[in-house]
């Protein structure tokens, strides 16, 4: 019984002897104030700022000690302005390196996109921010060409000269005529073998404009004697024939053709100048558009047979 008192008393003096050691090491001593130079104290208690850059110094982050918010401009608020709002100083540098380099703040957005402005600050100061409307300057830079204008011909330079003889030349000087319509209206005639009036012109020639057909008219004449007219024969040409039918459907166009053209085959050699009377499928005005580049009776032919008769 002796035995376990002594033991018992043994281990708590041991105990007791362990703490007071323990205790009075310097590990367990408080941290003082005195330990740690002012920066060393900064850099502790901004560990959790993300915002924090250690390099930085200590006043680049000195913030207002008692943050007013009030309404304010960014583009024009001072230093003392900013930094009474609790914007810290190296933020307000960036601000003011932003405007002396012609930056200009149109919304409040745009304020958020400062380099160093945290989020929270900018939620804080967003409902006070108040930035008057300002239309931005768009500079436009100016085109070093000068516009050729045409020409404008007279009556004295052309003359009435008949469309049916006018060069490209003649016609691109005209306003309101492209060098692609002049050149156009002389592919069409070509093929034609030459314009009966006006407004076969604006019907066939794609693409020319009502002034440029005005013009046309004022300073050119057209004749229907002019057009080189031309047998009716099996050999039709596809391009003249198409140019000469009803309407703008380029198929339906097409297929008539394929059926005139059996019908000029079947009929010719015509007996008779009239002779495309006779087809049904052509309109009374297809009928007369062909007559007057076509003749069915070979004049030539004719000529010569009066001659043995006589």
């Amino acid at each position: 019984m002796e035995t376990k008192v002594t033991i018992t008393i043994l281990a708590l003096s041991f105990a007791l002897l362990g703490y007071s050691i323990f205790a009075g090491s310097s590990i367990l001593q408080p941290i003082r104030n005195n330990d740690f130079s002012e920066l060393e104290w900064f850099e502790i208690s901004q560990i959790k700022d993300a915002t924090y850059q250690p390099q930085k110094s200590i006043k680049e982050f000195e913030i207002h000690p008692s943050p007013i918010l009030i309404t304010f401009n960014p583009n024009t608020a001072n230093f003392d302005e900013l930094y009474a709002l609790g914007i810290p100083k190296k933020v307000i540098y960036n601000i003011m390196k932003y405007r002396k380099k012609g930056g200009y703040f149109y919304k409040p957005d745009s304020f958020a996109k400062v380099y160093g402005l945290s989020k929270g600050l900018f939620d804080r100061l967003s409902p006070f921010i108040d930035i008057p409307k300002k239309n931005k300057i768009k500079t436009v830079k100016q085109k070093n060409y000068q516009r050729k204008e045409k020409a404008a011909p007279t009556d004295t330079i052309l003359g009435k000269k008949s469309i049916n003889f006018a060069t490209v030349q003649e016609l691109e000087q005209i306003n309101g005529v492209s060098l692609k319509t002049a050149e156009r209206i002389i592919t069409n005639r070509q093929i034609l073998g030459g314009f009966y009036s006006f407004e076969q012109i604006e019907q066939v020639v794609w693409g020319i404009a009502p002034q440029g057909l005005t013009e046309i008219k004022r300073l050119f004449s057209v004749n229907e004697s002019e057009i080189q007219k031309e047998l009716l024969t099996n050999e039709l040409n596809f391009k003249k024939i198409i140019r000469l039918l009803d309407g703008d459907d380029s198929q339906k166009k097409k297929n008539k053709f394929y059926i005139f053209k059996k019908f000029v085959i079947q009929n010719s050699p015509f007996q008779s100048s009239d002779g495309l009377d006779a087809s049904i499928i052509l309109s009374e005005s297809e009928k007369e558009r062909l007559y007057k580049y076509y003749f069915l009776i070979d004049k030539t032919s004719e000529q010569s047979d009066n001659q043995l008769k006589k």
